[in-house]
C-alpha cells in the first residue's frame, strides 16, 4: 500500500507517492546517522585501552590513528575492542565517564569479553 501526500506547487497538484518500506529505511538510515557511541580502543604497541565517545567512530579512529595531540598519539595501531550505541550524546558521554571513573584495566577487559560473548 502507498501512501500520498499532495503539494501545491504554483497553483497545481503535486502528488508524491511514499511506499512504507522506502520511509521505513530512511528513518532508520536517519536514527543510525543521529546515534553516538562509546568506544575502547587498543593498542597492542602500548599495551593500553583509549575510553572515548563520538558521533563517528571510524573517524574518531582515523584521527587517533594519525598520532594527533594527546593520550592516543603514542601509538598508531589502535583498534576498536568495543563499542555500544546510544540515541544521544549526553548518555554516550556518561558511560565514557563511567568507564573511565573504573581507572581499572581489568574491569575494562572484563566488559570487554562480556560484550563479545554477547554479539559473538
Amino acid at each position: 500500500m502507498e501512501h500520498s501526500d499532495a503539494q501545491q506547487s504554483e497553483g497545481s497538484a503535486v502528488r508524491i507517492r511514499h511506499s512504507p518500506q522506502k520511509l521505513h529505511i530512511v528513518k532508520l538510515f536517519l536514527f543510525i546517522l543521529l546515534m553516538f557511541y562509546t568506544y575502547i580502543l587498543y593498542s597492542q604497541t602500548a599495551d593500553k585501552y583509549y575510553v572515548g565517545s563520538s558521533s563517528n567512530p571510524e573517524d574518531r579512529l582515523k584521527k587517533h590513528r594519525n598520532k594527533s595531540k594527546g593520550f592516543t598519539n603514542q601509538a598508531s595501531d589502535w583498534e576498536f575492542v568495543f563499542q555500544k550505541s546510544f540515541e544521544d550524546k549526553s548518555h554516550a558521554l556518561s558511560y565514557e565517564r563511567e568507564i573511565k571513573s573504573w581507572k581499572s584495566r581489568k574491569k575494562i577487559e572484563k566488559l570487554i569479553v562480556e560484550s563479545a560473548k554477547i554479539s559473538g
